[in-house]
């Protein structure tokens, strides 16, 4: 519940749509179906915080894609996920493979938490890369990026704000019963 109804979260989740907001204008102005460029419009989908203490651990997830079930989609919607890095004085990373998110339609692949088989996860772990997040800045990423989770203890106690965002022609929410 602070997620949503917490004031001072408000107000960030508002200055952060507004920083952002230009960049996507940029991503619907490459769109080339002109019709669809014209009817695209960026959603703001509510998530969740975090504050963890020094010393935990979040649980490792393997090399993953998540992916939004089709019955929310509308064709040719994406689907971006990230976070702001709240901490003072502390840089965050995300672990992922750049690119891998490139010529793959979000609607073909397996719904949620969509990981590989452990043949190919080795093969991962040798091209991966680190996106460094530092403090008060945000990073957003198609949510099927391959990305994985490290179990790394906090030094310090970490805060984050989640973020996620859609680009659609849909005229409605994606998620119906917010409420």
């Amino acid at each position: 519940p602070a997620s949503f109804h917490n004031p001072m979260v408000r107000k960030i989740r508002k200055k952060v749509r507004k920083k952002v907001l230009p960049i996507f204008r940029e991503m619907i102005k490459d769109i080339k179906d002109s019709k669809r460029k014209s009817a695209t419009k960026l959603e703001m989908l509510i998530d969740r915080m975090v504050y963890r203490h020094k010393s935990q651990a979040p649980s490792a997830e393997s090399w993953h894609r998540d992916v939004t079930p089709k019955k929310y989609l509308v064709k040719g919607d994406e689907i971006f996920g990230g976070w702001v890095n709240l901490d003072l004085d502390k840089t965050q990373a995300f672990s992922c493979i750049f690119g891998s998110h490139l010529g793959v339609d979000l609607r073909s692949l397996k719904e949620g938490f969509a990981a590989l088989p452990r043949d190919q996860m080795k093969k991962l772990n040798k091209i991966k890369s680190k996106a460094t997040i530092p403090p008060g800045h945000i990073i957003i990423f198609p949510q099927y990026i391959f990305h994985e989770v490290v179990s790394k203890k906090a030094s310090y106690d970490m805060r984050r704000l989640f973020t996620g965002w859609r680009t659609t022609i849909d005229t409605g929410p994606l998620f119906e019963d917010i409420e």
